[in-house]
């Protein structure tokens, strides 16, 4: 089924039904991570992230974005929460709108593997937009059968052209709609205590620990990736909270890797913003804290009763 991409969001929280020592399971809405969802026949008032299912932002080159006389080009970038070129307006007339007043559409012939610019709006077909809700796929009106796509290889490095060409259902071609927030991971069975990768002469940089204030190394952004969510430092932006190696790192990771993807798992009983990450390559898996108060991902059996519920706070 086909809705405008103005309709695009859905919140992508949740796991299996059930109950586990008073921890709720089950698929709820969250707070932590916001979506947008509206009728057709309406616009969106809030700019969005277009987010990849590889968890790349489409982004308006930044130089482009300020001089808005001539035509802007289009890539894919790491997630930047507090970056204007890459926040877009959806109309409910198809137009995916930069907020410096620019239009997503094609400079040349209809052809595959003609870029995607940004330039002054119209009412041309080639700047009108569907957005597919089963398959994830944004496609261009002039030809439905043609998706907006991440063109080549090595889809995890930023600066990739962003094109058209046949919907594959690939994941180059699935995106989704957020507005992604920074937050501070605090835990819940000690306010003062937050989860930060501030040097540490322990050696353990990955931690909970108190913080001072501006502390950027206690900042993290959560960004939607394949029906789930990376949590990325927003201090050292090539860095996700992983396990891939069995223990819990913050680090770089491969495009592919559900090591380093989290539910998201609202716990409304304890608060709003509170909330469990679970792990989708190892579901029985939860950030928590061990008998040593050491930050870990582990089983519920494993972690300190109530460690594994974190508290949000935007920065």
């Amino acid at each position: 089924m086909k809705v405008y991409l103005a309709v695009a969001a859905l919140l992508l929280v949740g796991c299996g039904q059930g109950d586990r020592g008073g921890v709720s399971l089950g698929d709820q809405r969250s707070s932590i991570v916001s979506s947008s969802s509206t009728s057709s026949s309406s616009s969106v008032e809030s700019a969005n992230f277009i987010v990849s299912s590889i968890g790349k932002c489409l982004n308006m080159d930044s130089l482009d974005y300020l001089d808005v006389s001539d035509e802007a080009k289009i890539n894919s970038w790491d997630c930047a929460p507090k970056a204007s070129n890459q926040r877009w307006f959806f109309s409910g007339e198809g137009e995916i709108r930069s907020t410096n007043g620019l239009c997503l559409g094609l400079g040349e012939a209809y052809l595959s593997g003609i870029e995607v610019i940004a330039k002054e709006c119209s009412d041309a077909d080639h700047q009108q937009w569907l957005y597919d809700e089963f398959t994830g796929a944004i496609k261009n009106i002039a030809n439905e059968d043609y998706c907006l796509d991440i063109f080549a290889n090595n889809l995890h490095l930023n600066g990739r052209v962003i094109n058209i060409w046949p919907c594959t259902h690939g994941l180059n071609q699935r995106w989704t709609t957020a507005d992604l927030k920074t937050i501070k991971i605090r835990s819940f069975t000690d306010e003062r205590l937050f989860v930060n990768i501030q040097p540490s002469d322990s050696g353990r940089d990955l931690k909970v620990s108190s913080i001072l204030e501006g502390w950027a190394s206690a900042l993290w952004v959560i960004e939607p990736s394949e029906n789930s969510y990376r949590v990325r430092s927003l201090w050292k932006p090539d860095q996700f909270l992983h396990i891939q190696n069995g223990d819990l790192e913050s680090g770089a990771i491969e495009s592919g890797w559900s090591s380093a993807r989290w539910l998201v798992v609202p716990q409304g009983e304890v608060g709003e913003n509170a909330f469990l990450l679970r792990n989708v390559w190892k579901p029985d898996i939860y950030i928590g804290l061990n008998v040593d108060n050491y930050l870990v991902a582990d089983e519920f059996s494993n972690l300190v009763d109530g460690s594994y519920i974190w508290i949000s706070s935007e920065d």
